[in-house]
């Protein structure tokens, strides 16, 4: 299980633009990627809830990142 996650006020304003436009239920996915020079890489994209994740929420934003992403 992954450790508290803060959501800003301004990313959760951020959050709720650039999911303006897409259908009800969606977050803003984050993963970690093997790369980098630290060798992690974080990406980010819009997706649904799977049943892997744990969901973080401030003012209706949802963040949404896999277990296993989540105890890197």
């Amino acid at each position: 299980m992954m450790g508290k996650v803060t959501i800003t006020d301004r990313a959760a304003e951020k959050i709720h633009k650039l999911l303006a436009d897409a259908a009800a239920g969606h977050g803003l996915r984050v993963t970690v990627v093997e790369g980098g020079c630290s060798g992690f890489e974080y990406k980010m994209e819009l997706g649904l809830p799977e049943a892997e994740d744990e969901v973080f929420e401030k003012d209706g934003a949802h963040v949404l990142s896999t277990r296993r992403a989540s105890s890197i």
